[in-house]
């Protein structure tokens, strides 16, 4: 008599194994492979994220929304870019009249390598369902109205590569976790209303070519981790790296943190300050 434990259900009784299967090792197969499954998603479940997105940020008064919320391959919906199996890989919805809130929906667009929703009027706070998104590699929301903290769970997202929240009105502080993106080159987090120092474990950013943290409401000393940064590289501008006063330790060069204030809309382009 053999005990079988699959997929949090518990039964008494043989069962029929495949050729060179161990009983506990199928059973760890079949209740890991269902949980990979529910994690990759499908067609079907990128539909239902992008219809959330819709109903939630007003598609119906959007500049531009062709074949939203109907029944046409997601590859054919405006700003919406497909792989060869049909799911979502990029967003681009770049001044598109989008207002209100993001839906936790977006967290199931699991292949999603690209996100950039610049320039728009999206409100309320970051999901946290963002840091499901394992693929991605841009992260774009400058310019918008979003308010709350930044997740520290962003900090799961182990490919980002380009992380913009500029231009919004985001408090709290800035979390530590941000210092495990390692592949991060970009980070933009100016013109917000955070707290508190800039934190050092940005320092582990080993990767980051431009830091731009002005007119962001972070107060004390830069810390010297920053001074560590070998390949921020100074921009057209060769802007200074100062806060307050006080000199960036180790270099100068795109380490933006406290440059005379800008608009807001120039810096919801999307690129470096």
């Amino acid at each position: 008599m053999q005990r079988i434990i699959s997929c949090g259900r518990e039964s008494d009784g043989r069962r029929l194994l495949p050729h060179g299967f161990l009983p506990g090792v199928l059973a760890i197969a079949l209740c890991g492979g269902g949980a990979d499954a529910r994690a990759q998603g499908s067609v079907e479940s990128d539909r239902t994220a992008l219809t959330a997105l819709y109903d939630s940020a007003d598609g119906p008064n959007w500049t531009e929304s062709t074949n939203w919320n109907s029944a046409a391959p997601l590859n054919e919906w405006f700003g919406v870019i497909t792989d060869s199996d049909g799911r979502v890989t990029n967003l681009f919805l770049v001044d598109n009249g989008l207002s209100g809130a993001l839906p936790p929906e977006l967290g199931d667009l699991t292949r999603l390598a690209g996100l950039s929703l610049s320039q728009n009027a999206l409100t309320g706070d970051l999901p946290i369902e963002l840091r499901n998104l394992a693929n991605l590699k841009e992260l774009l929301l400058p310019g918008n109205q979003l308010t709350g903290s930044i997740p520290a769970r962003l900090g799961d997202l182990a490919k980002l590569e380009t992380l913009n929240l500029a231009g919004n009105s985001l408090t709290g502080s800035i979390p530590a976790t941000l210092g495990n993106l390692v592949n991060l080159s970009f980070l933009d987090l100016s013109v917000n209303n955070f707290g508190g120092p800039v934190p050092a474990a940005l320092g582990d950013l080993t990767n980051l070519t431009t830091l731009v943290l002005a007119n962001s409401g972070l107060t004390g000393s830069i810390p010297p981790t920053l001074g560590d940064l070998a390949n921020l590289v100074a921009d057209s501008r060769q802007f200074r790296c100062s806060f307050r006063r006080q000199e960036c330790p180790g270099r100068t060069g795109a380490v933006d943190i406290g440059k005379p204030a800008e608009s807001r809309s120039a810096l919801a382009s999307g690129q470096p300050a």
